[in-house]
């Protein structure tokens, strides 16, 4: 039986005097053409060919859609979009020069919790909060990064409804392979799609447009989502070398979205939609917190916390599940206490034994423990709002944290134990997870906290360094952290650096690139300099961490208890250039350029320690099966030079005095 084929009317986009002559058209209003002949009634847009005979026929008609330029005919396979407001006419149609508009108001004001980046400064946060963005970095023409860099969520094509039907692919076998790229790369992620509906429903779409039959304009929302989000996740992976179609799909996606009135109308596709395309775009949950309480609010209206328990409603329940997962982190990143309360939280639960014969539970699992390490996330965020704490409270924490780390062990063994190349992937990541938890609650009971502010923006760009001249370096004063806060460190570490080494991930680009570790790798690097030989030991890491621990890990501090940490710093800056460098915005270039240029300069510090015994222990620790993996992906991946990129950068704008952060890193990071 013959696939149903697509029929399609071709916009026209010139006026109708200039059609009907076959004139090239300017698209002005009035265009050039009826301006010198003296025909602007005829100068018509918006029309069909059924219609041309009709509008020459009736000069009052021409007249009246010469005065409404752009306003579409509805055609019947829309739904109810009649009343749908036109957009404003885009800049190729429009003859107006586009006008810049300022980006924020300089009297913008921002708070600053204390808990926002624990383990960067006052000083760097304060700049982080108040400058509006990096993007006037002038880069060097060396710079090769990843097309997706150019993504700009602000930036999108105005669309007509039957516009995003003429953008759906040409055929339903090509369709089908879009949503197979979803679920192999951001399904294991977000699990909470089902490939057989979304499949029924793809299908649906196709016969109704087929069949000149109404379009659900939310489904249709929610394909354009996966479709973006799945060539977002093909250009991030190298394999798409520009985001054309990536573009084309989100402004498709943009345009479907208020069509559907969400947020005001509350739907269960348009809520999956929003999801999959801001996480996909915000891995870290930066922006997150903008909205997360929205998702909360859809998600009570759509009666998601009150699901029951069976295998029925594993999906909405894993939905429920990933809303409160994301304001629970989109709250840490902020430095905020968790806005849902504890029975929203513990409203639904997830079993392992609801799930299909035909999927694996790898997902699952990785779900379920963020779940768990969200809910403990929200006991030590809250206690950061409190004025006093007593030290039973610490107790209580130190106990559940002993607990969960327990039961995180048997979430990575369970893991591990499943036939997939995601599962040291999701172990490294779940473990990476843990160790932000700790790190968080020894910023709560150490000096890693600042004092909050409410800031002023003050409209500033990032687009220069001074060169780095830290000469003064070792006259700060020498006192050294804690000694679990480097350990937790050096774990969360060596997670990264495996998790980015797994091979076979690439189409996890886009997930990948929220390691962003710069903070965590000056914690160590700020240790070196100030105890270039302390020792770490298996043996002396906390109890309850030793299990996340694995055998590549001990391995490579047992060869050397001293040196490891150098050269885990060294390879670790090294594999983020590989690999993350060019998927990031200038943002986190800028943090990694400044952590390298320290690095070297505590390096330059502590030449003595690099002698022959050093380059005798290099060789024993490379000789380990991670570093030799490392080594391996690091060579067979394209390097940036970010020295060269740096080098580039105008001088002439606006200076960041990187002497007086480094310093200021070093003295605020330390224990009193």
């Amino acid at each position: 039986m013959d696939k149903p084929k697509i029929k399609r009317r071709r916009e026209i986009k010139t006026c109708l005097r200039c059609y009907k002559h076959k004139l090239k058209c300017d698209k002005s209003i009035p265009c050039s053409n009826c301006k010198n002949f003296d025909t602007q009634e005829l100068c018509v847009y918006g029309f069909t060919k059924d219609e041309i005979t009709k509008i020459l026929s009736k000069g009052e008609r021409a007249k009246q859609l010469s005065k409404n330029i752009l306003t579409r005919i509805p055609d019947k396979n829309t739904k109810d979009i009649s009343s749908t407001p036109t957009p404003p006419p885009t800049t190729e149609t429009s003859s107006a020069p586009p006008k810049k508009l300022y980006k924020s108001s300089n009297s913008t004001l921002v708070y600053r919790s204390k808990y926002f980046h624990p383990f960067f400064t006052s000083t760097i946060n304060d700049r982080l909060l108040t400058s509006d963005d990096y993007d006037e970095f002038i880069l060097s023409k060396e710079f090769h990064g990843n097309p997706i860099r150019k993504f700009d969520r602000f930036s999108t094509t105005p669309l007509q409804f039957q516009e995003t039907i003429q953008l759906l692919p040409n055929s339903i076998k090509t369709a089908q392979s879009i949503i197979d790229t979803y679920f192999d790369s951001i399904h294991p992620v977000l699990p909470f799609l089902d490939k057989k509906s979304i499949q029924a429903s793809l299908q649906e779409t196709y016969n109704s447009i087929s069949n000149d039959e109404p379009v659900s304009i939310t489904t249709l929302t929610l394909l354009y989502a996966i479709f973006f989000t799945s060539s977002f996740a093909t250009v991030a992976s190298g394999v798409i070398p520009d985001i054309l179609i990536c573009n084309k799909y989100y402004s498709a996606y943009s345009m479907l979205l208020p069509l559907a009135k969400f947020p005001f109308v509350p739907n269960i596709e348009t809520l999956q939609a929003f999801i999959i395309v801001n996480f996909i775009i915000d891995p870290n949950m930066v922006e997150f917190v903008a909205y997360s309480a929205m998702l909360v609010r859809i998600g009570q209206q759509l009666g998601l916390h009150k699901i029951s328990d069976n295998a029925n409603t594993m999906r909405y329940r894993i939905l429920w599940s990933t809303i409160i997962y994301i304001e629970g982190s989109s709250s840490v990143v902020a430095g905020f206490p968790y806005l849902s309360s504890d029975s929203l939280i513990n409203s639904v639960q997830l079993r392992n034994k609801d799930i299909g014969p035909d999927e694996t539970a790898l997902p699952y699992l990785f779900l379920e423990g963020k779940a768990r390490i969200n809910i403990l996330f929200k006991k030590i965020m809250n206690l950061g709002t409190q004025k006093q704490l007593e030290l039973s409270d610490f107790g209580d924490v130190r106990e559940k944290l002993y607990s969960l780390s327990t039961k995180i062990a048997n979430i990575n063994w369970e893991m591990g134990t499943i036939p997939n190349k995601l599962s040291t992937y999701f172990v490294n990541t779940l473990n990476i997870f843990l160790y932000r938890l700790h790190l968080r609650f020894y910023a709560l009971t150490s000096s890693q906290t600042q004092e909050e502010k409410i800031l002023k923006k003050n409209g500033e760009n990032f687009t220069s360094l001074n060169d780095i001249d830290i000469s003064n370096l070792l006259s700060i004063n020498d006192n050294v952290y804690h000694i679990n806060i480097i350990q937790v460190t050096l774990g969360l570490l060596f997670n990264t650096y495996e998790r980015l080494i797994q091979k076979d991930i690439s189409n996890f680009s886009w997930y990948s690139r929220g390691s962003t570790i710069m903070q965590y790798l000056f914690v160590i690097i700020s240790d070196i300099h100030q105890n270039p030989k302390r020792p770490y030991r298996v043996s002396d890491f906390p109890i309850e961490l030793k299990d996340s621990l694995n055998e590549l890990t001990i391995d490579i501090m047992n060869k050397h208890e001293i040196f490891c940490k150098f050269i885990l710093v060294e390879e670790l800056i090294e594999l983020l250039e590989a690999k993350l460098a060019p998927l990031w915005n200038n943002k986190n270039l800028f943090k990694l350029i400044v952590v390298k240029k320290l690095k070297e300069k505590v390096w330059e510090q502590n030449q003595y320690i690099f002698n022959e015994e050093y380059e005798t222990m290099k060789n024993d620790i490379f000789a380990t099966k991670l570093f030799k993996l490392g080594r391996k992906t690091i060579q067979n991946t394209k390097m940036l030079d970010l020295d060269e990129c740096l080098s580039q950068w105008n001088d002439e704008r606006e200076m960041f005095d990187v002497q007086k952060i480094i310093n200021s890193w070093i003295k605020e990071l330390s224990e009193p």
